[in-house]
């Protein structure tokens, strides 16, 4: 029988895309020899301050066979404490980030 979170999983994460998230090109830090100009790669990121929210997208997209990552950083707001964000990425022309987009594209269309 087939998995049937699979495509709640894909609607969850194109939500996630969508309303938390980014899609964009980063620097990679290495330059190419014959031009000199800086690499890019493709990345997605997901962003909140919800520990829970980006820990479940994580289980979704390793569900989908993608290995993402987890950064946190702490920064003030308005001298009232810390607040806690965390993202979620995934970057490279990787077959995971490749196969994210197939799985959630159709979501993202309209």
């Amino acid at each position: 029988m087939e998995n049937q979170l699979a495509p709640i999983s894909n609607v969850w994460l194109a939500a996630m895309i969508d309303g938390e998230g980014t899609i964009t090109l980063q620097r990679t830090g290495k330059r190419r020899v014959s031009t000199g100009e800086m690499g890019l790669q493709p990345i997605i990121i997901i962003s909140n301050t919800n520990q829970a929210i980006i820990e479940a997208s994580r289980i979704f997209m390793e569900e989908l066979g993608v290995n993402p990552y987890i950064k946190s950083q702490s920064f003030g707001r308005n001298g009232r404490g810390w607040k806690t964000e965390y993202k979620l990425q995934v970057g490279g022309l990787t077959k995971h980030l490749l196969y994210l987009k197939q799985s959630v594209h159709i979501y993202l269309e309209n």
